[in-house]
């Protein structure tokens, strides 16, 4: 009856472990996408003003200007 009980609490163990793994993962995971999506902004975003300061006709400023802003 204890080898049982053992097996049953090592058994629970295992699927908490498991559990706990998935749940890390997929913070992870959901983590690092977000961050991709926020440089995805961030370069979206340079992108807009080099356009409107390219149409302002600053177009030589541009590059510290951003380094600045960004």
């Amino acid at each position: 009856m204890i080898y049982a009980e053992r097996c049953l609490f090592a058994s629970g163990d295992h699927l908490l472990f498991q559990l706990r793994n998935k749940v890390l993962g997929f913070t992870e995971r959901m983590f690092r996408g977000s961050e991709r999506r926020f440089g995805f902004t961030k370069r979206l975003l340079r992108f807009t003003k080099r356009k409107i300061l390219s149409q302002q006709g600053n177009i030589e400023n541009h590059g510290a200007l951003l380094s600045i802003i960004g």
